[in-house]
């Protein structure tokens, strides 16, 4: 490629030698190069003078004599690694690596490849699942701001999936990409193990969105009137003899074996003991499937064999595990004839449905809804996962915060939390959920709700943000919230998470007054600290059928004091006007009460100003609700020395007087 042949213009010569710089600084074209050869490059850099705009044309052109030198350098070092083109690192971290022939860096540098946006991931899922039974294994990548197109040039883009899947024998994968509005399969990929990590490749000129499925391929049989005998292609003892008699005509009937991944079962064993306690082994499930919604004439016989054998002794028992879109049964000896054979087990069935054996402890026969989520998370139905609720440290600016909300799987929990932490979150304490057992693209709803609102939606909006489950994707929102001071309203702040039918899932509360919490002066280990000590508690559900009692009357009598006359004299004294007019502002006291005030008290002293306006904002009534406010209000002003004591001057059930104040001069 020659730079002098690309342009013109003195301007594009500078943009070009722009997108030069950009693309020497990637990190990962610095590693790529060797160190001998890096030097060498350094050394010619050197000697090119910056550039700017009033430079001439020759110039420029020397420069760029230079700097063609330099690029070829660098080219015949990066070409001679194994993918032999350059490597460049998503900077979203999303995972993403684009490696591509020198020519495109133009072009990939000018967009960005991310997770999609949680709200448009239930659009985009419907997009890429052909049939219901597909898995999405990995996260679902757009590329912005525009898509990408490299104008004959192949990039290569490598991105993170499921591990298990991934390392597994019995399992098959593709990518599904959208380019021109179109959706693709590619079905030739490159593939990379880590430890902990598993990635794929693929190569493109056009991408706007791609992501990583679990291929679950279906036969068509065809069975006739004589009778006919299926085998699985990858593993003989996997049969189904259908018997003379059994369809009157020719009949196709689609056959899906789903195997058995005995790594991922044992990962889950691993990051989450009590996730499969029931069943100790069980074998590949096949799946019968006819348009017509078959019934056959005459029992039909499927050949399993268990994927882990497990000895056969008075503590277990052999069941047979049938399922089709709606329901799961599990059949113990008395309704499902199983007849052993050697290692294999056979099983009759009439209606076309999925089937499977398991050997399970013989304690959960009386346990059989356990036995069915089991069996639905060995084979990827479903996953175990919980509610996280964070608080994002630096967002707490007096009544705004910022919470972080993640569904994890169980399996990935203590490793994200690890992360969570690193990035400056903090989880709230006693907030975590109970199992939740999600699927792909099920739906977690988070209304708000008592004394906290989402400044996005309004002050009494009712809209909720959803969480659209996705395994192995990033499933989090985040919730900007600003905290209502309704000195009638309990003082409490509540997140409820519910499922499509409304159902309560789960809740957190917190008291508006640990979220209010600042800490004394600025030093950001207090803060951590304090953020750290936020606990969830215990209350009713708040819906329309169970109403929230709260008693203020029973805490009145230890904030009356410090509320008091004399008490809110006391005070004015240690604020100046313009503190006390944020103070009660901060309190909800609007701007035309207190102008009125000023305007009445215009000749008055500037102390009786003070008082008048607190007890403005206190009017008649005296709760714990207030008491907290106030105390909270002062130390997001810096006032917490006062605050600290008020505090203390109301567990004491007294009120406020000079000589507490006397060490503040």
């Amino acid at each position: 490629m020659s730079f002098r042949s690309a342009t013109d213009s003195v301007e594009e010569y500078i943009e070009l030698m722009d997108t030069m710089r950009k693309f020497m600084s990637t990190p990962a074209n610095k590693k790529i190069i060797s160190r001998e050869k890096q030097k060498s490059a350094k050394k010619d850099k050197k000697n090119i003078a910056p550039v700017e705009k009033s430079l001439t044309r020759a110039d420029c052109l020397e420069v760029l004599l230079q700097l063609e030198e330099l690029y070829k350098q660098i080219c015949d070092a990066v070409m001679e690694n194994q993918w032999r083109s350059f490597c460049m690192d998503e900077p979203t971290n999303s995972g993403v690596v684009f490696y591509y022939r020198p020519e495109t860096f133009k072009i990939l540098s000018k967009v960005i490849t991310e997770p999609c946006y949680i709200e448009d991931r239930g659009t985009l899922i419907d997009e890429i699942l052909e049939t219901g039974d597909d898995l999405i294994i990995s996260d679902i990548y757009v590329v912005r701001p525009f898509p990408l197109s490299t104008t004959g040039q192949l990039v290569e883009v490598e991105f993170p999936v499921n591990r298990e899947v991934a390392v597994s024998s019995r399992m098959a994968m593709l990518i599904k990409v959208k380019a021109n509005g179109v959706w693709s399969q590619i079905k030739n990929y490159r593939k990379r193990i880590e430890e902990h990590l598993a990635y794929i490749s693929f190569s493109a000129t056009q991408v706007e969105v791609f992501a990583a499925l679990m291929e679950i391929p279906s036969e068509e049989f065809e069975v006739r009137p004589g009778g006919a005998v299926y085998r699985c292609f990858r593993d003989d003892n996997i049969q189904v003899h259908f018997p003379e008699g059994a369809v009157e005509e020719p009949t196709s009937v689609n056959i899906k074996i789903i195997p058995f991944n005995m790594e991922q079962v044992e990962n889950h064993k691993n990051t989450s003991p009590d996730a499969i306690l029931g069943i100790l082994g069980v074998s590949d499930a096949i799946e019968l499937d006819s348009h017509r919604g078959l019934n056959f004439k005459k029992n039909v016989t499927v050949q399993l064999r268990l994927m882990k054998e497990v000895p056969d002794d008075s503590q277990t028992e052999l069941v047979v595990i049938r399922y089709d879109n709606r329901h799961i049964q599990v059949l113990d000896k008395s309704q499902a004839r199983i007849i052993t054979s050697g290692p294999n087990y056979t099983v009759d069935m009439k209606e076309c449905c999925g089937i499977a054996i398991a050997r399970i402890r013989r304690i959960f026969l009386n346990m059989r809804d356990t036995i069915k989520k089991e069996f639905q998370i060995i084979f990827g139905q479903i996953q175990l996962s919980a509610i996280t609720t964070f608080i994002i440290d630096g967002s707490r600016q007096g009544p705004y915060l910022e919470f972080w909300v993640e569904c994890i799987e169980k399996e990935h929990l203590k490793q994200r939390l690890e992360e969570r932490l690193s990035q400056g979150l903090v989880e709230i304490k006693s907030s975590r959920s109970r199992d939740v057992l999600c699927r792909q693209k099920y739906n977690i709803s988070i209304s708000i709700k008592g004394q906290m609102y989402v400044e996005e939606f309004g002050y009494d909006s009712e809209e909720r943000l959803t969480i659209t489950f996705l395994r192995g994707a990033d499933n989090h929102v985040r919730l900007s919230v600003r905290l209502k001071q309704e000195l009638e309203s309990v003082p409490y702040g509540s997140l409820v998470f519910s499922d499509d039918n409304d159902a309560t899932l789960h809740s957190v509360s917190v008291a508006t007054r640990e979220l209010l919490e600042y800490p004394i002066g600025k030093t950001f280990t207090k803060l951590i600290y304090l953020t750290d000590e936020i606990t969830a508690q215990e209350l009713p559900k708040l819906n329309e059928r169970t109403k929230f009692e709260w008693h203020p009357e029973q805490t009145e009598t230890t904030s009356a004091s410090v509320l008091s006359l004399s008490s809110l004299m006391v005070l004015a004294h240690q604020l100046t006007l313009s503190e006390t007019k944020r103070l009660v502002q901060l309190l909800g006291l609007k701007q035309p009460p207190i102008r009125k005030i000023e305007e009445e008290c215009e000749d008055s002293d500037v102390t009786q100003t003070k008082f008048r306006i607190l007890c403005r904002w206190r009017d008649k009534r005296t709760n714990s609700t207030m008491a907290d406010f106030l105390v909270s209000s002062l130390r997001i002003m810096g006032k917490s020395k006062i605050g600290d004591t008020i505090t203390e001057k109301r567990q004491m059930d007294r009120g406020l007087i000079s000589s507490d104040f006397n060490t503040f001069n």
